[in-house]
């Protein structure tokens, strides 16, 4: 959607003159080059002219592309009645070509210049819907700077003078930007949704990644410590070696001193070498089968 261009309005301030001929302005767009006439049109006016009486001076406040269902460019224009009585209009290049054709069949002698059709370039190009702004503001203006043009039914109708739309009243233009809204709502929230969705399945995959590893952590620990290895660490807490341990204290008690020995029996024999384990954790003592 373009972004709405609010250009600056330019009043018209109208004074009493001696003669009952006043000039007005009338813009005409070549291109990009602007140039203005002048003409005479009679303007009676008194000089206690009331804020009523003075004609409306309407502000093309900026414009909207539709760009979901047809595609068509929506001028927001400000029309200010009294001082505290304004409201807005939404009106399109064809309504404002469709009064120019009605006040060229009414009015003959007097030609306003609206801005240019369009055939061969692209209408939404930015700074094409800006200066055909500023060329509908100066069709506004001069518009209303002749009070027989201003005041016929034609431009009242295109103002809503008679008839000023409420707050509550539903334009076609209105409601075509509240349908693209919620288009363009309804497309966002389905990719918000397939954004969540993506993320979810991201998550999950990460939940199982991290199973694994920890599955793969808990075999290379259990190989480490499994029952089944041979018990050749010792030390207190060694579950593997406290058996063989308190075997070799009653092997040391039944020894006449504390010098190495070597116990023989008809079974098996226990072998010890190392000194004195008194103060101290008794150490290993590995047992071996003799044969007969």
């Amino acid at each position: 959607m373009a972004t709405p261009f609010v250009p600056v309005p330019v009043p018209i301030e109208r004074a009493p003159r001696p003669d009952s001929k006043s000039p007005v302005t009338r813009a005409r767009l070549n291109g990009t080059e602007r140039s203005v006439e002048y003409s005479s049109c009679p303007l009676p006016e008194t000089p206690g002219q009331s804020w009523e009486e003075r004609p409306i001076t309407p502000t093309v406040l900026g414009y909207e592309v539709m760009e979901e269902r047809a595609k068509f460019t929506v001028y927001k224009v400000l029309v200010k009645k009294t001082v505290d009585e304004s409201w807005v209009v939404f009106r399109r290049y064809t309504d404002f070509s469709r009064l120019n054709d009605k006040l060229k069949d009414m009015f003959p002698g007097f030609r306003l210049s609206l801005p240019p059709k369009r055939w061969f370039k692209d209408n939404y190009e930015t700074e094409f819907l800006e200066d055909r702004q500023l060329g509908l503001q100066t069709f506004l203006q001069n518009l209303v700077a002749h009070k027989d043009i201003s005041n016929c039914a034609a431009v009242r109708e295109f103002l809503c003078l008679d008839d000023p739309p409420g707050p509550f009243d539903s334009l076609e233009e209105s409601r075509a930007f509240c349908e693209t809204l919620e288009e363009c709502n309804y497309r966002l929230q389905k990719e918000l949704l397939d954004k969540q969705r993506e993320i979810n399945c991201l998550k999950k995959t990460l939940e199982e990644k991290e199973r694994h590893i920890q599955t793969l952590e808990g075999r290379i620990n259990g190989d480490v410590l499994t029952p089944d290895s041979p018990c050749c660490v010792s030390g207190a807490g060694s579950d593997c070696s406290l058996d063989v341990e308190s075997s070799a204290v009653e092997a040391d008690q039944e020894l006449p001193d504390e010098t190495p020995a070597v116990l023989r029996s008809s079974q098996g024999s226990v072998c010890w070498c190392g000194p004195s384990i008194s103060g101290a954790s008794p150490p290993v003592v590995q047992v071996t089968a003799l044969d007969h």
